[in-house]
């Protein structure tokens, strides 16, 4: 069962179209929103149109206060695609007159250029958080087109990448869900299941109006497995399966949309915020050390789960909603 939210009663602050009709709003095509349990840093709130989060917050333009209870006892297995559901649901009540939406959170988002510096993985780079004035292009209210981060090549596949992180067993059931709710046809779940390509942080980008509403229809349909006989709810980390599950098949829909694109899409970077109070380099430069250093023994899975074994508590720290 979902709560009953009242527009009004959970969005603060004045709306981002207040001078609708000046020579520099008619340049707004694109609607900035964040969907976080922190805060955007906040000397950036002016990147920011509305903030979107599980947890009451003070903040930019307008706050919505989205509890993961919205979608019932088990929302917060949804993580932060509660929040994002939500936002589709209420859509028009925000992009009006909008032709994209650009989704970020307090310490990532996607960019047109390559910035700051290398991470402990292979698809992402970090920046501080005072660098953020340097790159107010990224938050700009003006696209030309849609933009996501590069997709990744898996060794073995989304299952095999999936099975290092979570517990495979739900990937399956979900699959199985997909296919008697015909979300996805027999073909497409195998397809699903097999490819080799994964977008990360799917749930970040410059989405099209159009493109959130098709591919988040499917998802919000999807999102109905944590109601089902097929869902186990797990803890600590995994607690967030449902997100977990949502952001694979957020990142196939994804790409069979930018399969079918001659042009009018682009693929960005993957850029995190650094935050010395969360994310000391120190404790980055042992995380990578310690993952690399696990790497030297055993077969490849056991290398794989070792190296996720041995960053847990420090990747704690890195924890999104």
């Amino acid at each position: 069962m979902r709560r009953s939210v009242s527009l009004s009663g959970v969005i603060e602050g004045n709306d981002v179209r207040a001078g609708h009709g000046s020579d520099v709003v008619s340049k707004i095509n694109t609607l900035n929103v964040c969907v976080s349990h922190l805060p955007f840093p906040k000397r950036f709130d002016h990147y920011v149109d509305v903030m979107i989060s599980p947890v009451p917050m003070t903040g930019p333009r307008r706050v919505v206060h989205i509890s993961d209870d919205y979608f019932g006892e088990q929302g917060h297995a949804l993580s932060e695609y509660a929040q994002l559901l939500w936002f589709y649901e209420n859509l028009k009540d925000f992009t009006t007159g909008y032709e994209y939406v650009r989704l970020f959170q307090y310490r990532r988002f996607v960019a047109r250029a390559s910035l700051g510096d290398a991470g402990w993985n292979s698809f992402s780079t970090w920046i501080p958080s005072s660098r953020l004035e340097l790159v107010s292009d990224e938050f700009d209210r003006f696209s030309a087109s849609e933009l996501f981060n590069q997709a990744m090549l898996i060794r073995g596949g989304v299952p095999f990448q999936y099975a290092m992180s979570h517990v495979l067993e739900d990937l399956l059931n979900f699959s199985k869900f997909l296919l008697e709710i015909n979300l996805l046809t027999p073909l497409e779940v195998v397809e699903f299941l097999t490819s080799d390509e994964l977008i990360t942080a799917c749930s970040t980008g410059i989405y099209a109006i159009k493109t959130f509403e098709e591919i988040f229809a499917k998802l919000k349909l999807a999102a109905n497995f944590i109601y089902s006989t097929y869902y186990t709810p797990r803890t600590g980390i995994q607690r967030r399966v449902g997100g977990f599950l949502l952001e694979r098949l957020n990142s196939y829909l994804l790409l069979r949309h930018l399969r079918k694109q001659s042009n009018g899409h682009k693929f960005g970077y993957y850029i995190m915020i650094e935050d010395d109070k969360l994310i000391k380099k120190l404790e980055r430069r042992l995380y990578r050390y310690a993952y690399w250093a696990a790497i030297k023994a055993g077969d490849f899975a056991q290398r794989h789960v070792s190296g996720i074994h041995i960053g847990t508590r420090i990747r704690a720290l890195l924890t999104e909603i």
